[in-house]
């Protein structure tokens, strides 16, 4: 049994590796031309992203493979105009598959930031986002 265990390992490392493919998190400014610019830092309990400053239509995005065991987590922390407002831009257990673009064949989570709140789409197209949080 002992030389079967870190095969057996193994194993599940190099399964556990392709059951989750990877996942891009989009965060886009859709704040209108003449306001300021949109400031936001996001992190999970092992990654921080640092700051980053979005003009409008300015995005910054980043790729993962959720852990195995499905605990994947981030959130992003968003100011502009005076106002600041965190949200969980990502949480495997609850948006795995909200993220799953059937179309495109790929899995990615879109966040789009305005002046009334944040929308949410799986796909960066003109009216399919959805309003998910106020500001």
């Amino acid at each position: 049994m002992k030389q079967f265990f870190p095969a057996i390992v193994i194993a599940i490392y190099l399964t556990s590796t392709k059951c989750y493919a990877k996942i891009t998190v989009e965060i886009i400014s859709g704040i209108h031309s003449h306001a300021e610019p949109v400031r936001v830092r996001c992190q999970s309990k092992d990654d921080d992203l640092g700051y980053h400053t979005l003009d409008t239509r300015e995005h910054m995005d980043w790729q993962f493979k959720p852990t195995l065991i499905g605990n994947t987590l981030f959130f992003c922390h968003f100011y502009w105009n005076g106002k600041d407002k965190s949200i969980v831009v990502y949480d495997n257990k609850k948006m795995y598959g909200r993220c799953i673009n059937k179309v495109q064949g790929i899995l990615k989570c879109c966040w789009k930031v305005k002046e009334d709140g944040f929308y949410f789409s799986n796909i960066n197209r003109r009216g399919a986002y959805v309003k998910m949080y106020d500001w």
